[in-house]
């Protein structure tokens, strides 16, 4: 039984792949236009407005993650997949009722239960990412968050071929299966995403109270040799002088402020600016949160590239059927979206490891605020849906990428202790700006420049249907490249200071998270 659970219910290998099991589970949200337009008929619903709006309630309660942030906070893996598990497997079978007519269809109540289905998605998103994110080392953690979120991602291609083949677009059946599928992939975090040990625990938090008071004893004279200085801590040599730096807390913004006495020089070598980027020495709660410039300059980012994501994410069926292609089309689009949205979060994970030393993860995001712009200028001027796929890769593409560096710069920026809580503030932007973008103004247009069809639902032909909807996201993008601008500049002392020139691995932490023999065997 020691053996079972030491080696199979706390293996952080295990855990990673039921990691990547819920963030699968939890990325259906993705495919919503492969089966909105039948989900439409089914419950009778003539406007495109209202069918958007379901789509809306879903990604409004994935990104209304305070309550799996706090869950995740408060009581850890466990208790958030096991909220997750519930809230999916109700949110999805509630819709399921709907579409056979045991109870209401009245599009209220249907928003209801795909925002349950959003929020249990968010929970199993967060049990998948926070728990797994902790257990592996800074070498390692861009890669491990870049995996997870590409299955999040690719999660739509492999439910949409489900569908398509499995259920022949049966959409009831489809319903019921996502019910039980999301279900039991909480049910495996229940029992795999195990919590840390309490005398490791101990050890992070030992690590954090003595940070300040071991930079204090390693102060040395700016003309002490790095040989004296790495002897007298027993620090492994490498390297020659350049392992000592002398900032000042004009250049070490807020981190500094925090462990530092003000106006007195720091000097620091590279294992010591580590452990301070590693986050141990910052941890910003929820109300100093909003008391920081740098989270609502990520908000507006996030907000406007998230939501031109999902403006064309959520409309891929009206969009194909405004420009003459046909009902059924869209399928093959999602999954396209759904492997370039998948490579992007690999892509943007690995240049955020592999490239630390020589780019920020805020020049990133603005590399990733660009490509989104690109995508929206190409699906301005496309005139025929057999070209839609050119701007669907751009897009997937962008959006892939938002994910993946966003929660590794919070954790980054706002400390680990609160990750939860931080992070799943930071994503209300996207459930805000997916009714902004691609309900209100989306759905407003459409329906504004059709008509009604022989089924009695609005249809509209032509660019006119989403052209103002493009014009309004690439100059809002334009907007979002001025907020990143502002953030690379904030954050230039972290970067350009810290990761650029002084970046090396943790050995501590190397040691704490790959040598499971010496765990408790840490000290500084």
């Amino acid at each position: 039984m020691e053996y079972i659970k030491k080696n199979i219910l706390k293996n952080r290998y295990i855990c990673f792949v039921v990691g990547l099991i819920c963030m699968t589970a939890a990325g259906t949200q993705y495919m919503f236009s492969v089966y909105a337009g039948t989900l439409q008929i089914k419950l009778d619903y003539p406007e495109q407005r209202t069918i958007n709006l379901v789509g809306t309630s879903l990604n409004f309660g994935m990104y209304f993650g305070i309550i799996p942030g706090f869950l995740y906070d408060k009581y850890l893996g466990r208790a958030t997949a096991l909220y997750g598990a519930i809230f999916s497997f109700v949110g999805y079978f509630g819709v399921y009722c709907a579409s056979m007519h045991w109870i209401s269809t009245n599009y209220i109540l249907v928003c209801f239960f795909m925002f349950l289905e959003g929020n249990g998605s968010s929970s199993l998103y967060t049990a998948a990412l926070a728990n797994n994110m902790p257990k592996f080392s800074n070498k390692y953690r861009g890669i491990v968050t870049g995996v997870l979120v590409s299955m999040f991602g690719f999660s739509s291609a492999i439910f949409t071929e489900v569908y398509s083949f499995v259920f022949d677009s049966n959409v009831n059946g489809f319903l019921l299966f996502l019910s039980i599928a999301l279900g039991s992939s909480g049910l495996l975090g229940v029992i795999f995403f195990y919590d840390p040990e309490p005398e490791k625990e101990e050890i992070l938090k030992k690590k954090s109270e003595n940070l300040a008071e071991i930079i204090d004893d390693e102060k040395k004279p700016i003309n002490k040799s790095s040989s004296d200085l790495f002897s007298e801590n027993n620090i492994r040599k490498s390297g020659s002088s350049d392992y000592e730096y002398e900032f000042n807390h004009t250049e070490i913004d807020v981190i500094a402020k925090q462990i530092f006495p003000p106006d007195e020089p720091i000097i620091l070598n590279k294992k010591q600016i580590t452990e301070v980027l590693a986050s141990y020495g910052l941890n910003i709660n929820v109300l100093q949160l909003f008391k920081n410039l740098n989270f609502y300059l990520m908000f507006v980012i996030f907000l406007i590239i998230s939501g031109a994501g999902l403006t064309i994410i959520n409309n891929l069926q009206g969009i194909v059927t405004s420009l003459g292609g046909e009902d059924g089309y869209q399928n093959n689009l999602v999954v396209i979206l759904a492997c370039f949205n998948f490579s992007g979060r690999i892509v943007a994970g690995i240049i955020a490891d592999g490239f630390l030393k020589y780019i920020s993860k805020s020049s990133i995001l603005m590399g990733i605020i660009i490509t989104m712009f690109t995508g929206m200028i190409v699906f301005f001027f496309i005139s025929t849906y057999k070209l839609i796929v050119i701007g669907v890769c751009i897009v997937g593409f962008a959006y892939g990428g938002l994910f993946s560096i966003i929660p590794n710069f919070c954790y980054e920026l706002f400390g680990r202790k609160y990750f939860g809580q931080n992070y799943n503030i930071l994503s209300l932007a996207p459930a805000v700006s997916s009714y902004i973008f691609a309900t209100l103004i989306a759905g407003s247009f459409y329906d504004h420049y059709g008509s009604k069809g022989a089924n009695g639902i609005i249809e509209c032909f032509g660019r006119i249907c989403y052209g103002y909807t493009y014009s309004i996201l690439y100059f809002s993008i334009a907007l979002s490249a001025i907020a990143c601008s502002l953030l690379i500049i904030r954050s230039r002392g972290l970067y350009y200071r810290y990761v650029k020139y002084v970046y090396i691995p943790s050995q501590i932490e190397n040691q704490y998270y790959d040598d499971d023999d010496n765990q408790n065997n840490i000290t500084f």
